[in-house]
């Protein structure tokens, strides 16, 4: 699967019309966790939208049903019940936004703990 795999990269304007290309490191998000009885994925069927997110497991049994099956076979009023109850996802700008924002936190927290601990640190 590695061979698969295209890395990712970002053109740096580094000055005067001169780009970079920059490595990303991919970004690993923990958008839930899943417990006993619990689904994934039936938001896509109930808001229409398009995701791209895998599932992690610690040696649960997971069990996939096609989204074919699974509208051929629900009822309207169970449809209407999941809309009740199932959140959408983020969209990946909310996502994107996030994560963006815990890296300003931890940098800033970082900084403020270091100049606490050796004031002549900063």
């Amino acid at each position: 699967m590695k061979g698969n795999l295209v890395p990712l990269i970002s053109r740096l304007n580094v000055g005067e019309g001169t780009f970079q290309d920059v490595p990303i490191q991919p970004t690993f998000l923990q958008v839930c966790v899943l417990g006993a009885g619990d689904s994934f994925g039936l938001s896509t069927l109930v808001y229409s939208e398009e995701i791209s997110c895998g599932i992690v497991s610690l040696g649960a049994e997971c069990i996939e049903i096609s989204k074919e099956f699974f509208l051929k076979n629900a009822s309207e009023n169970y449809l209407r019940k999941l809309k009740a109850t199932i959140r959408p996802f983020p969209s990946e700008d909310k996502l994107q936004q996030d994560i963006q924002d815990q890296k300003l936190w931890n940098n800033y927290k970082n900084t403020v703990v270091a100049s606490v601990l050796d004031p002549s640190s900063i």
